[in-house]
């Protein structure tokens, strides 16, 4: 072959070999297969299994080209030098096929864990090619939508964070919050694998983990007295107990109180959550429950006739000028109330008479407190939203 045409010949299958190169760079790995599949005894089965990188076409298809260069370069040092690259991108070529080819498994028991309880965790890694070095980490987060001006970004903050060993245990803090999900405000656990390869790749996971609210089951429920005289009963809202904290599953009742000049043509109460995003003091509700309050049960009414007449509390009728209802709210389950680093959730009670609103702040949690880390007095004063009711 003419030093000429080797040359053409060189120059051709190398612009071949880069044109592919560029196709193929550009074309992202094949997906994961993850598969997640709960067992009978409450626990979960995660298997994951590595993909192909696109690493490992750039490697491929430069271990090509140098190929194809040492073959048609003449015999010089060009030709020496193109089969060491070769040489070279081969090898790593099938390091690289075979640190992809990896597997994960992984099984926690129970699948759905509580705040406060126990989590048993077996996972591996394996592969063909030696792991460096593998670990894992149980991480809670926060996590909110934010728009800096230029679009729409997740802002991320990790509140909980504990290692976990391959056959290990890990408690989910007693002070933890159950799993939110959400689209502009959410609260997640993930447990994250991570492994690392002496050269290339670093292999990292997430599984979700479904966190549950504290208590199995609803609090027994609060008997209302038996009878409420009109002398007890005070303009506004009255919730039975005297208190505005409770358990995830408690009822929420009381009675509503207003004297008016003449009937309310609507009276409605509101039990709603809010999600309220640190610095923008945007809210956003995440979810809420309406009584219309001519549908409640009266307490007692005044007539002409009689001031203190009173009616059996399975009666309903119109409102009136001087009215009292009873109200009774299922007990939410979930979300907590929560002060956090990103947003708070925070519990209210709205009572709306002809436009006219009241708000009572509540708090849903166990040990009814508020759930989140405790704010230092410095971190306070530069916060300049309201704090969360206590």
């Amino acid at each position: 072959m003419t030093p000429p045409l080797a040359t053409l010949l060189s120059a051709s299958l190398s612009a071949l070999a880069g044109i592919l190169l560029l196709l193929l760079c550009v074309v992202p790995g094949s997906e994961p297969e993850l598969q997640d599949t709960p067992q009978e005894d409450g626990s979960r089965e995660v298997s994951f299994r590595g993909a192909r990188g696109v690493w490992v076409v750039c490697l491929g298809v430069g271990a090509l080209l140098f190929a194809l260069l040492a073959v048609a370069s003449p015999p010089d040092e060009s030709r020496v030098l193109a089969l060491v690259f070769g040489v070279v991108s081969a090898v790593l070529f099938v390091h690289q096929l075979c640190a992809y080819q990896n597997r994960v498994t992984l099984r926690v028991t129970p699948g759905s864990p509580r705040p406060g309880e126990s989590m048993q965790v077996h996972w591996s890694v394996t592969s063909p090619v030696h792991v460096w070095k593998t670990y894992a980490t149980l991480l809670g987060q926060e996590r909110t939508v934010l728009d800096n001006g230029r679009g729409p970004y997740i802002d991320t903050h990790t509140f909980h964070e504990a290692p976990v060993k391959a056959a290990g245990v890990v408690v989910i803090p007693a002070e933890g919050v159950p799993t939110l999900p959400g689209t502009s405000h959410s609260i997640a656990w993930v447990l994250r694998l991570t492994a690392l390869f002496p050269m290339w790749p670093v292999l990292q996971i997430e599984v979700p983990i479904e966190v549950r609210g504290a208590t199995a089951g609803a609090p027994p429920d609060i008997e209302p007295p038996a009878s409420v005289a009109p002398q007890e009963i005070q303009l506004g809202l009255r919730i039975d107990g005297d208190h505005r904290s409770f358990a995830p599953g408690e009822p929420i009742a009381g009675v509503v109180t207003w004297e008016r000049p003449r009937p309310p043509r609507r009276a409605s109460l509101r039990l709603v959550c809010e999600a309220i995003t640190a610095g923008a003091g945007k809210n956003h509700t995440i979810t809420e429950a309406l009584l219309d309050l001519a549908t409640q049960p009266r307490v007692f009414a005044r007539a002409l006739d009689d001031p203190f007449r009173r009616q059996a509390a399975s009666e309903t009728s119109a409102l009136a000028a001087s009215d009292c209802r009873r109200f009774r709210f299922a007990g939410p389950a979930a979300p907590y109330s929560y002060a956090g680093t990103l947003f708070d959730l925070r519990w209210r009670l709205e009572l709306v008479i002809d436009g006219e609103a009241q708000v009572f702040d509540l708090v849903i949690g166990p040990g009814r407190e508020v759930a989140g880390r405790e704010r230092k007095a410095a971190a306070a004063v530069g916060d300049r939203r309201p704090s969360a009711p206590v």
